[in-house]
């Protein structure tokens, strides 16, 4: 019973972290002919991902603190 359950969770995180690895790489590259959104964007990911760090991380009050 508890080998049962041990190898249910472990099976269970060994195949959320694959999903989870391959989800991350196909936002970055393509795979399988699918993905690659952030190539096909990518002027526009970088504009808004400068504009996320200057409003929220690096700004005034960051900053003074």
């Amino acid at each position: 019973m508890i080998i049962e359950s041990l190898a249910k969770i472990v099976s269970g995180a060994f195949v959320g972290y694959i999903t989870n690895d391959l989800a991350v790489q196909m936002l970055f590259k393509k795979r399988f002919g699918l993905g690659g959104i952030v190539l096909k964007t990518h002027e526009q990911f970088v504009e808004n991902i400068s504009k996320l760090v200057e409003k929220e991380i690096i700004n005034h009050h960051t900053l003074s603190k």
